[in-house]
């Protein structure tokens, strides 16, 4: 089977597509559009209530360099207030690689904007981490044989992966951290190594077979979450490469099935309505990269599309933003399908029932040779 990489950049070669016409307006830049919606998350954070609300105040305060004393009041009142319930609930992989990013950028330690967090906000950043992943986070997870495993969900797995790859990090490299162990002996050094070598594999092997189940979904801007913050702030260079060559990937995949940031194509995890015919799940995002969707979007799917350093390549936002000139294409692409269990033993990464990650009903895995759903795609003047 041809490898979905050689099939999109064939594709790209052969569109009708000048590189051209699709310049952006002067002053209308990613770093432009960023800005605005940070100045807006400032005046009025989105949403109204929860961790989010505090995530999202915190890195755009922070970023803007204003009101960083309520940013950190906004973290310990999140450790405080919010984060008991997410932990009870489960849900705080939803939050983990967020609060990642808010330390990558703004802790002691950063390359990019050190010591804009407060001493007493990045301890209490750095204690819901340790309080979610230590008991969480295991080795067993990152087996080259559980490659294409997921849990819960793709998106509820990524987040959770990314989740689990930044806390490793950090904590492999802060003095108070490095020397604790994780509930199954791992120390954060081991647990780096294994979650480095995990995206690796797992970059390589999406690119290659098929990219996402959840194929044209609502849900791919929580799945690309923690993609930027590896191709942000891997220190593993090998790493931050195949990651920003994902991200090149999924926006030209993107790119080719898309008029004015609309996706078309058959999908997976898809509501119906709106959802599917004047908006897609990657509006906010395409809007940051490409001014292409849903202006200044505050969604916190989208914070670490909108704060990346990670850049489209140029052939690539042209194709999005000058769909006037591509002429009549189809696409053919093979997207992962599931893979029946090879015995009637349940699929799991824990073996303890007690742990907040096993699964009683099974998890499921995809097909690890490649693509199981064949996808046609047609792009006319229509």
């Amino acid at each position: 089977m041809k490898s979905i990489f050689f099939a999109t950049f064939s594709l790209l070669l052969a569109l009708p597509v000048a590189v051209r016409a699709a310049e952006e307006p002067i002053g209308d830049k990613p770093a432009v559009r960023r800005d605005a919606m940070l100045r807006a998350q400032l005046a009025k954070p989105y949403p109204p209530s929860g961790c989010w609300h505090y995530e999202d105040f915190a890195l755009a305060a922070y970023w803007l360099d204003q009101r960083t004393d309520e940013a950190d009041e906004a973290l310990l009142i999140e450790r405080e207030n919010e984060f008991p319930l997410a932990l009870d609930s489960g849900s705080f992989h939803w939050h983990a690689y967020l609060l990642e990013r808010i330390y990558f950028l703004f802790g002691s330690t950063s390359k990019h904007h050190p010591g804009r967090m407060s001493a007493e906000a990045e301890a209490a950043l750095l204690e819901m981490l340790w309080q979610w992943a230590g008991p969480r986070c295991r080795l067993e997870m990152t087996l080259p044989e559980r490659d294409w495993w997921i849990w819960g969900s793709e998106n509820h797995h990524a987040q959770a992966g990314a989740g689990f790859w930044g806390a490793a990090q950090i904590f492999a490299g802060h003095r108070d951290y490095r020397d604790r162990r994780f509930a199954d002996g791992t120390s954060p050094r081991e647990m780096a190594r294994a979650f480095d070598d995990y995206f690796k594999r797992f970059a390589f092997e999406r690119a290659a077979k098929g990219l996402l189940v959840e194929c044209n979904s609502a849900y791919n801007k929580y799945t690309l979450g923690g993609w930027y913050n590896m191709a942000d702030f891997a220190e593993d260079a090998e790493l931050r490469r195949r990651m920003r060559m994902l991200l090149d990937l999924f926006w030209t995949d993107w790119a080719i099935e898309q008029i004015d940031g609309v996706r078309g194509g058959s999908r997976h995890r898809c509501y119906p309505g709106n959802t599917s015919t004047v908006q897609s799940g990657m509006t906010g995002a395409s809007w940051f990269h490409f001014g292409l969707g849903t202006p200044r979007s505050k969604h916190p799917s989208v914070m670490c599309a909108a704060t990346t350093f990670w850049r489209p390549l140029p052939i690539v936002a042209d194709l999005a933003r000058d769909s006037g000139e591509r002429g009549v294409y189809e696409t053919i692409s093979r997207r992962p399908g599931l893979a029946e269990p090879a015995d009637d033993e349940p699929r799991n990464f824990v073996d303890d029932p007690d742990h907040p990650f096993y699964e009683a009903r099974d998890i499921y895995g995809l097909r690890p040779e490649g693509g199981g759903l064949l996808r046609y795609s047609y792009c006319t003047p229509d």
